[in-house]
């Protein structure tokens, strides 16, 4: 036994670095995977395609713009009236795992375009939180701010 047990040490101590690394793997895999549905995401409002945003929302989800709070169906009606002419994220998207299936994505970012005629065009800060449901990632929550910009 006493000649086994190294070898069980050792073992264990492969097994469970494995273990770790698979996690910090799949962790790096959903942020990846979580950046590129935020995109997608823009690119659906840019091409006012409403069923990619509800295949991508929660039946719950939720925004807010700082002076209000709209649900699914108050933002479906806004897709034909937005005109979404350019997006560009100012920095990296930067992502927090709150949960195994719960992450929170930040990032600035440049639109220009309308929304019922009305020039929405500006730099954003923008907060999306994704929820894991059913094996798939959805958009729960996205609040939306204009940022100031700085005076020289």
């Amino acid at each position: 036994m006493r000649k086994r047990l190294p070898w069980l040490v050792f073992a264990a101590v492969i097994v469970a670095g494995a273990a770790v690394v698979a996690i910090a793997g799949g962790k790096q895999d959903d942020a990846a995977e979580i950046k590129a549905l935020e995109m997608q995401t823009w690119e659906a409002w840019k091409k006012q395609d409403l069923a990619t945003i509800k295949r991508l929302s929660t039946p719950d989800y939720l925004s807010s713009d700082g002076d209000s709070v709209t649900n699914l169906a108050e933002e479906e009606r806004y897709v034909p009236l937005t005109i979404l002419k350019h997006y560009e994220p100012l920095a990296e998207l930067r992502t927090l795992q709150v949960t195994p299936d719960v992450f929170v994505v930040f990032y600035p970012i440049r639109v220009e375009g309308t929304e019922d005629g009305k020039d929405i065009s500006g730099k954003t800060a923008v907060a999306s939180i994704w929820v894991k449901r059913e094996g798939k990632w959805q958009n729960v929550f996205v609040h939306e701010v204009p940022m100031q910009s700085a005076q020289p």
